[in-house]
């Protein structure tokens, strides 16, 4: 198993955007500390981009070398660790748990997509399923995975679970099949899917194999982004005033999100507690990131040395359960940096 690696997405709009920097400035932070900033690129990066924090701090996502993408992982203590899957020519990690496994997916010399696992200790497990490729989005604390693949023109979600068995599902109605992105520990695995009419939905696969569709009241698009423990879900969605992060708890009813003064938000990372991290953007299209606290406050903030151009800007991806923030940061020369926030 080699050690350097990088990671994408593919649906949910895949956020491949960061900076570089120093600190950064806060514009609204909820009482008490002010909270500090750390932007960071593994050796070698041209561009950094973060998919994911764990309970230890511990951020993962990938980077390109200037000649492929690699996996990483930055340790709390700034230290970094690099891999990729054996025949890799571009490693893109999509999760980490609590114990620092990741998951993600790879491409080979003839640009197949295989699926991976790194468990905490660096060795790396690849799988596939049935069909043309297969990518794998999430991981939980038992290790057990989620993402979807390919067969011929339709798409299947699936869960591994630690030990290796595939189980595959589909979803009544969907054109092309469900696209699952989070899945917490309790098993329950949350996505999304398009109709025929090519308007995406929200849905929820409870351990049992129960699977629901929910969509906010309104919305013409629902995308989902992350679960927490208690089934939480965070996303974002559209309507005809604009775009919206939500909240939809396990009971099913949702909670809107707006930052004052922008005209769209999307929710990207949930944590135990119901905080939600994502970015707000206004006309200008430069992202600014948020905190949402369950009391309905929004602070904003954007990371020094992000740029102020159409799509530069702030992104965060994720928070866990210490409150810590982690994301990319897009700067003036449109080059990608990770970053991140703590109380």
């Amino acid at each position: 198993m080699f050690e350097k690696a990088e990671t994408q997405s593919r649906r949910f709009r895949d956020v491949l955007i960061a900076g570089m920097a120093v600190c950064a400035l806060c514009l609204g932070s909820p009482a008490g500390a002010k909270p500090t900033f750390i932007s960071f690129d593994p050796p070698g990066s041209t561009q950094t981009n973060t998919t994911g924090i764990n309970e230890a701090g511990t951020i993962t996502g990938y980077y390109a070398d200037g000649t492929q993408y690699l996996g990483f992982l930055r340790q709390i203590d700034g230290s970094f660790v690099t891999f990729a899957p054996p025949g890799s020519v571009s490693t893109y990690v999509k999760s980490i748990n609590t114990d620092g496994a990741t998951t993600g997916f790879y491409l080979d010399a003839d640009f197949h997509t295989h699926s991976f696992i790194r468990a905490a200790d660096g060795t790396i497990t690849t799988f596939d399923w049935d069909g043309d490729w297969t990518s794998a989005n999430a991981i939980n604390d038992k290790g057990v995975t989620t993402g979807y693949y390919s067969e011929s023109t339709n798409t299947f979600g699936f869960i591994r679970s630690a030990r290796g068995k595939i189980t595959s599902f589909s979803l009544a109605g969907a054109r092309g099949g469900p696209t699952p992105t989070a899945i917490n520990a309790g098993g329950t695995v949350a996505g999304g899917w398009p109709d025929n009419g090519n308007v995406d939905h929200g849905f929820v696969r409870t351990a049992d194999g129960t699977i629901t569709s929910f969509d906010p009241a309104g919305s013409f698009q629902t995308e989902v982004a992350a679960i927490n423990k208690s089934g939480a879900i965070a996303g974002y969605f559209e309507d005809g005033t604009g775009g919206h992060g939500y909240v939809r708890a396990p009971d099913g009813t949702f909670t809107t999100i707006d930052a004052p003064g922008f005209s769209y938000a999307n929710a990207f990372g949930i944590n135990r507690r119901g905080m939600v991290t994502g970015y707000c953007t206004g006309a200008d299209s430069v992202g600014v990131g948020f905190v949402y606290r369950p009391n309905g406050k929004v602070a904003t903030f954007r990371m020094r040395g992000a740029g102020n151009q159409r799509y530069q800007g702030t992104y965060p991806v994720g928070i866990n359960d210490g409150d810590m923030v982690a994301g990319y940061y897009i700067d003036g020369d449109n080059i990608m940096h990770g970053f991140l926030r703590t109380r």
